[in-house]
């Protein structure tokens, strides 16, 4: 009976996604859902039965009707108003300098809220290390809605909120809040304790990247690593092997079988205790999706020894899903979860040829080519690049971490308890290798050739992929090799699609990218034959204390230019233009430098006397990119526009206002005039009135952010534009723009968007008219 259960468990998997996927029509999810149709497609159909067609059609209503409930029941029963709560710690509490992170649970209403709490002194961040998991606490603070992304392609911390049942983040600070212990905990929160323990322990007495990685591979807590090796990981298309998966999750549970086998119990016994230790193994390693697949797996073939059943790796497969996804539907939108189990699944479906290759090495190099093939799409578009290292350096990592470093961390761990000489001499050779390992690839991953940029992709490209994937599978298990060639050079048509296809559009597109308070504006030229990068936005760094600094400095280059270059496909820029020295203008072109390949960058003509330009520039030849110095009357050709250098004229002395002194560009693209200004004020807007008596602008790049300095009613007048453009950030303490300049733009009938109302604003010419988006809706 349980093993015709389980022979179901598959069509009745895919009944469940795809109940998921009209409840929510999400396109992210569809990518699962190609995948699915093509796999029930492809095995399944040929073998429907009257009992299969009952349960698959059962297990879709019932799904559609669960997911429905369950999505309804997700709403908020707090309001903003509220500023008093008494909640319960339900997570790690994460201390990055002075600020920290973690979710609580409201004792009244239940529900889950998202903390940021700004740390006051050393001392409040010594204590908010020794929190435990499970502690009442009292705390004083503000709701505040989660923003979703304020550019295109960004990051959507709204939605990633949701899918977790949260509504809401508190603001707070360590002075308002305190916590006690709770006199009886509940066994998970005493599991988490013991994490909290062994995580402790591992950084107290192991090496820093020995401590990093043995956090990551046994306890799921990535945290400890150093921020450039894992970007280094990330990159490099290996962070997978940082993450707890079916293979860790077999290791761990392989060796504590043979261990009890051997202690002379019985193989059923050692089952049932097995059954009990891997739940509290998945609380222990974190608990992501990736984790509680593999555990879940596991713990059938486990049931399967016990009850003397007979399961397939594709029902166990099928079954852990069904169980996930009843729990809790979101994780169908989880990466990891896709990842996962469509990783696992064309391992399984490909097993049998495995077999009949000759050598261990032939069968990892087809895994790893097979996984690189099944995972390709949808990392690209989620992330919108690859890494040409990827298939290599898994070819080469993957065994050393399954085969060595794996049990030699675990090792290490259990020895830490017992000998400390021993614990000492293996973490000091460990430390050596780890050290080497990960400078290799830091220095990987800083090779400009060392990755693409695929941009945006699409839903029917993504299924494609998957269904051409699907079918060369199948092919090379029943040795079809014509058909096969065939279908490969398919593949390889509609991979390579999306890194030509933009030198066939005739598409400019505009982007004033969201920043904050800062510039940032992007110049797409039709069949790429130009990319204009003018600012990247930046934070000015301000003195603090040691304990404060960060691990990672909040960068907007980093964190929202350098992500939409590469969802445009970027990976070359022609052009970096640095208005300015203001830090919140080229303090996000440091990080653009490092990645990307940038052939030229432009800077005033101006005395180079301030450490931040200089900087700036020397990096930039250093990176391999020519410098340039603009003054008034210089052109930037391209064989679609010629940049005009109106501003500054050349100058080799000392200036007293660098915004003056911006460098400004004049344009014409698409039948449109466009004037980027910089930071350009009252006395550089007199200057451009008196050099160029006749000019004028569809649309005007506000200078200053829209400050009172600038845009002066006389030059409004002057220059006559139809569209005016101002950069500035949500709710800044400049309270820019300002209310003089916005009533001078209405006075003269001057349309106005800015990017601290709409986010990022982008102009779209087609080749016949422009339109004009805004991230928070769209105008033609």
């Amino acid at each position: 009976m349980l093993t015709t259960i389980l022979r179901h468990t598959f069509p009745c998997s895919i009944a469940i996604i795809i109940a998921i996927l009209l409840v929510f029509m999400s396109a992210q999810s569809a990518i699962v859902l190609l995948l699915g149709a093509l796999l029930l497609l492809f095995y399944y159909l040929p073998k429907l039965t009257p009992p299969l067609i009952i349960s698959t059609v059962s297990s879709f209503l019932f799904m559609y009707m669960y997911t429905l409930h369950f999505d309804e029941r997700n709403e908020t029963q707090l309001h903003e108003d509220m500023q008093q709560f008494h909640v319960e710690l339900n997570s790690l509490i994460q201390v990055d300098g002075n600020l920290a992170t973690f979710q609580v649970k409201t004792l009244e209403e239940n529900e889950r809220v998202a903390v940021r709490l700004r740390i006051d002194s050393e001392e409040d961040q010594h204590l908010l290390k020794t929190t435990k998991v499970g502690e009442i606490c009292h705390i004083t603070g503000e709701l505040i809605s989660p923003s979703p992304s304020r550019n295109f392609h960004g990051f959507d911390y709204e939605e990633y909120l949701y899918l977790q049942r949260i509504h809401w983040t508190l603001s707070t600070t360590s002075t308002e809040m305190s916590c006690e212990e709770r006199a009886n905990l509940f066994s998970s929160d005493r599991i988490h304790e013991w994490r909290l323990y062994a995580l402790s322990v591992i950084d107290e007495r192991f090496s820093e990247h020995v401590s990093g990685v043995m956090t990551a591979l046994l306890f799921g807590d990535r945290s400890f690593i150093g921020v450039d090796v894992l970007t280094a990981y990330q990159d490099l298309g290996i962070i997978h092997l940082l993450a707890i998966s079916g293979l860790h999750v077999g290791i761990v549970s392989g060796m504590a079988y043979y261990v009890l086998k051997r202690s002379g119990i019985t193989k059923e016994r050692s089952a049932e205790m097995l059954l009990v230790l891997l739940p509290v193994y998945a609380v222990l390693a974190g608990g992501a999706p990736s984790v509680i697949r593999a555990v879940t797996m596991t713990m059938i073939v486990f049931a399967a020894i016990r009850m003397h059943w007979r399961a397939l790796s594709v029902h166990n497969l099928s079954f852990a899903a069904c169980v996930m996804l009843i729990v809790n539907p979101y994780y169908l939108f989880h990466i990891g979860f896709q990842l996962s189990f469509s990783l696992t699944f064309s391992i399984i479906l490909s097993v049998h040829y495995m077999q009949q290759l000759r050598t261990k090495l032939l069968q990892s190099l087809f895994i790893c080519v097979l996984t690189q093939l099944f995972s390709f799409p949808i990392i690209v578009y989620y992330f919108h690049t690859y890494s040409l290292w990827s298939l290599v350096l898994n070819i080469m990592y993957v065994p050393f971490v399954s085969v060595f470093l794996l049990p030699v961390l675990w090792g290490l761990f259990f020895v830490s308890f017992f000998s400390m000489p021993l614990m000492m001499f293996g973490d000091r050779v460990l430390e050596h290798v780890l050290q080497f390992i990960h400078h290799f690839f830091v220095s990987v991953q800083q090779w400009p050739t060392g990755w693409t940029a695929f941009g945006e992709t699409s839903m029917p490209w993504v299924g494609l992929l998957l269904l051409l994937t699907t079918v060369m599978l199948i092919l090379l298990v029943r040795r079809k090799r014509k058909l096969l060639v065939i279908v490969t050079v398919g593949y390889v048509s509609s991979l390579l699609y999306p890194l030509y296809s933009p030198y066939f559009s005739n598409e400019t597109v505009i982007t004033f990218i969201d920043v904050g308070q800062g510039d940032s504006i992007l110049i797409e030229l039709p069949r790429r034959e130009g990319t204009m990068l003018i600012d990247a936005g930046g934070y000015l760094p301000i003195p603090i204390e040691d304990w404060e600094r960060r691990k990672v400095a909040p960068d907007p280059g980093r964190q929202s230019v350098a992500p939409y270059l590469k969802a445009r496909g970027i990976k070359t820029v022609d052009y970096v233009v640095a208005s300015h020295a203001d830090y919140d203008h080229v303090g996000g072109l440091f990080e653009i430098i490092e990645q990307f390949n940038v052939k030229t960058i432009l800077y005033p003509h101006i005395e180079l006397e301030g450490e931040v330009e200089q900087r700036l520039l020397t990096r930039a030849l250093e990176r391999g990119a020519t410098v340039k110095l603009q003054a008034r009357g210089d052109v930037i050709a391209t064989s679609n526009a010629n940049f005009q250098v109106l501003q500054p004229k050349k100058t080799t002395g000392t200036i007293d206002n660098k915004n003056d002194h911006s460098l400004v560009l004049f344009v014409e693209i698409g039948g449109l005039t466009w004037l980027f200004t910089g930071d350009l004020e009252e006395e550089g807007e007199r200057q451009l009135i008196g050099e160029y008596p006749t000019l004028e602008v569809d649309v005007l790049k506000a200078g200053h952010h829209g400050s009172r300095t600038s845009s002066t009613d006389a030059f409004i007048e002057h220059i006559k534009p139809s569209v005016a453009v101002i950069t500035a950030g949500e709710d800044n303490r400049f309270n820019h723009p300002h209310p003089d300049v916005v009533e001078t733009f209405r006075r003269h009938n001057v349309q106005v968007v800015g990017t601290h109302e709409n986010g990022a604003i982008r102009f779209i010419h087609d080749g016949h008219s422009w339109s004009v988006e805004v991230k928070k809706s769209s105008v033609h």
